[in-house]
């Protein structure tokens, strides 16, 4: 699994959890006001959870390249539809390089005859609840986990309370101009900003970003969905017209080609679009990759049975997986209401 961690982490988050000091109210909950847990995470990762076991953050190794103080505090709910605890992370707009994992607790009881498979996990920006990607609800352990890329406040909400949003991040680039003296080539290296982040959200036709934060290292936009809406991916190619672009959303099973325009001067672009009730797929393949018999090449292709063909993608279910000649084509999908993301290598 991408977000295991070894033992002497999780001994690690009990005895920062007992320096905190934070301390629970009436049946052992956490109550708002309560003192932050805090925890120096590195770049081994580490998982830090409440006392109450109501929450749980999972940081994979990689996904922080310097110490830093991580601190989790209940807080009051920054906006209607919030099921249960609003939990404040910080600090506020800090940068993973890769997904982290939040879990949080659902009373059961207080949700009576309602559908828990649509349990969301939400953070709260832009003046609305913003639905996280990589949703899994565990109904047996009564709780629900996501994947984000930032610290904010968040909360577990009802899949149409919030917006479908998918993260966007950008990181220090170098495009020319400047002296590289290793590579002796010109060179321009910038932080990314919001304020130049017009484009940020293109690959997601009709969303507008709601929400962007500027960091060290670059932005961690929010790229939203009005609520209700279909959720739909760029598909654009050099050659061909939309009357020929029968393959575009191949990489997306069960989405449809729309607003498809062809380009002046050859090409096509358009969007692969889901209906507003259906889950959003994508397709996974794999295969060898080269010819066997050579050095360092598999003697038999990957198969379907081998493992999670989704293990890829955070939250993902295989709807389907079939077995071709070097390999496997998968069709990958996810909870409704919520948008691929890589996992944690």
């Amino acid at each position: 699994m991408p977000f295991s961690l070894p033992l002497r982490r999780s001994i690690l988050t009990a005895l920062t959890l007992a320096a905190a000091g934070w301390g629970c109210g009436g049946g052992g909950k956490m109550q708002q006001g309560t003192r932050p847990i805090t925890m120096l995470v590195g770049s081994a990762g580490a998982v830090l959870s409440t006392p109450d076991g109501e929450f749980t953050l999972e940081i994979p190794e990689g996904a922080l390249v310097d110490d830093t103080i991580i601190a989790v505090q209940p807080t009051g709910s920054p906006g209607a539809g919030a099921l249960g605890t609003v939990y404040e992370i910080g600090p506020s707009g800090l940068q993973f390089a890769f997904p982290v994992k939040l879990t949080l607790g659902y009373d059961a009881a207080a949700l009576t005859g309602s559908d828990k498979s649509l349990l969301r996990v939400a953070t709260f920006a832009g003046a609305a609840w913003q639905i996280l990607p990589g949703a899994v609800v565990d109904t047996r352990a009564k709780t629900v986990s996501a994947v984000t890329t930032h610290l904010s406040p968040y909360s577990i909400v009802w899949q149409a309370t919030g917006k479908s949003c998918a993260p966007v991040q950008a990181t220090i680039g170098c495009t020319g101009g400047g002296t590289d003296p290793d590579a002796g080539t010109l060179m321009a290296c910038g932080t990314p900003t919001c304020s130049s982040a017009s484009s940020a959200c293109a690959s997601y036709p009709g969303t507008t970003m709601d929400s962007c934060l500027d960091g060290q290292n670059g932005y961690s936009a929010s790229c939203c969905f009005p609520s209700g809406a279909p959720l739909c991916f760029a598909a654009t190619a050099a050659s061909g017209t939309c009357a020929t672009a029968t393959g575009a959303c191949d990489g997306y099973p069960g989405a449809t080609l729309q607003s498809c325009v062809d380009g002046a001067s050859g090409g096509y672009s358009g969007a692969c679009c889901f209906a507003a009730d259906a889950p959003a797929c994508v397709a996974v393949k794999a295969a060898l990759g080269c010819t066997p018999g050579t050095g360092g090449c598999a003697t038999t292709p990957p198969r379907c049975a081998d493992g999670d063909p989704c293990a890829g993608y955070a939250g993902a279910t295989a709807q389907s997986c079939t077995d071709t000649t070097d390999g496997f084509q998968a069709s990958c999908c996810f909870a409704v209401g919520t948008l691929p993301i890589k996992a944690a290598p």
